[in-house]
């Protein structure tokens, strides 16, 4: 039963990433100069314990925007604090 639970939440995170992906971000990107990675995942991606953007998801993104690619880099970081993947 816990599984399925977790099944069906995990699902409904990733449809509402896709829905805010189409409704946000897909508009303001249409340039072609900026791109948005989407980080889910559990409280290390969250940045648990990490000061404001030292975690491993703001140093990849200061490392992908610090390539002169032309490209600017966003990363949205849907981490879920208080989850590791002991719970799973």
């Amino acid at each position: 039963m816990r599984k399925i639970i977790i099944g069906i939440a995990g699902f409904l995170i990733i449809l509402a990433g896709l829905y805010m992906y189409v409704t946000f971000f897909d508009q303001k990107h249409a340039d072609g100069n900026q791109k948005t990675i989407m980080a889910f995942g559990d409280s290390l991606t969250y940045g648990k314990g990490d000061r404001h953007e030292q975690g491993y998801i703001g140093k990849l993104e200061k490392k992908l925007n610090d390539k002169k690619t032309g490209t600017e880099y966003k990363i949205m970081n849907y981490g879920v604090r208080a989850v590791n993947r002991a719970a799973f």
